[in-house]
């Protein structure tokens, strides 16, 4: 049994504040994160600001868009603080604050997590392409993956001193970026005793399977020769979206070049579209076989009253558990 679990978020809560940069430039600075792909550039240098809406602070938790990102109560941080060796920052709030809270800053090690042709042959596997470099920052990221679908670890010493980490590799599709998290298993529980709606604690195979199992690692993971995600959208969404994949099928080349339009209009929106214009932007990229990118346009565009998005939702599967 590992010292290291997976943290697993059944849902998310709040939503960071300005939406047109999902929180990252209070966090980062303006120029401190990649504006085409999300990345950020540097360490976090300000708080996260999160909306009040919909949102109570209790237990812990993980806000939508920042899915390596988590959030806790003061009185369950006040209380993990006295047992664990983390980092927290005051959580802001665009408005009038509904409670105090604080955000865990999640260190990342240097040296690598995965091998790299492993990782590309399980993302190959999913989605019919390892990843991408964003064409304006450099970075690469490996498509989305998740705890079960990643291969081992090279060493798992390179945890040792952490009581929560994050992997220097960087996954995600479209705006989404995120890095591959660990923790140790008494604060993993900890957390998810103060918030069992929020959190469970799940083994992580990648840590006991060694770099020899890597073949086996990857036999359950279906193949496909198009370039769409096989039910590959990330954990992050709930399971009941891995249904994604089977509904979109397979996108034409006109679908695919539709959705890069999509996204260039998008883009050059800088965040003044409506709710109804992202939904219809995120149909466009959900048919253009970006899945992971327009279900976060979906999410954002319900959250602000659009009808559309709500159904778009449901009709792939997204329930009103995993919100």
């Amino acid at each position: 049994m590992s010292d290291f679990v997976d943290l697993f978020a059944k849902r998310n809560r709040g939503w960071p504040w300005p939406e047109r940069s999902f929180g990252l430039t209070p966090m980062y600075g303006e120029d401190g994160w990649c504006h085409a792909c999300g990345v950020p550039s540097r360490q976090q240098q300000g708080s996260l600001i999160l909306q009040q809406r919909g949102l109570t602070v209790s237990g812990a938790w993980m806000p939508n868009w920042r899915f390596d990102t988590l959030c806790m109560a003061r009185d369950v941080a006040e209380e993990v603080s006295s047992r664990f060796d983390i980092e927290t920052r005051e959580v802001k709030w665009a408005r009038s604050s509904p409670g105090d809270a604080v955000q865990i800053v999640i260190p990342s090690t240097t040296e690598k997590w995965f091998e790299g042709e492993a990782l590309a042959a399980n993302a190959i596997g999913l989605h019919g392409k390892a990843g991408a470099v964003c064409g304006t920052c450099g970075i690469w990221r490996w498509m989305p993956l998740w705890w079960g679908k990643l291969p081992p670890l090279v060493d798992t010493s390179i945890l040792g001193g952490y009581d929560i980490v994050a992997s220097p590799e960087w996954f995600g599709a479209g705006w989404k970026a995120f890095r591959q998290v660990l923790v140790r298993r008494e604060l993993a529980e900890a957390l998810a005793t103060a918030s069992p709606r929020d959190f469970a604690v799940k083994e992580v195979s990648e840590l006991t399977a060694g770099v020899a199992g890597a073949g086996q690692q990857q036999s359950d993971v279906p193949r496909r020769s198009v370039s769409v995600p096989a039910g590959a959208v990330s954990e992050v969404f709930g399971a009941e979206l891995l249904t994604a994949s089977a509904v979109q099928g397979a996108p034409s080349p006109d679908a695919r070049r539709a959705a890069e339009h999509a996204r260039a209009m998008l883009q050059r929106s800088n965040g003044q579209a409506s709710a109804d214009a992202l939904a219809e932007v995120a149909r466009t990229m959900f048919d253009g076989g970006e899945i992971a990118e327009a279900l976060s346009l979906w999410q954002q565009a319900e959250a602000h009253g659009s009808v559309a998005a709500h159904r778009a939702l449901r009709s792939i599967g997204y329930g009103e558990s995993d919100r």
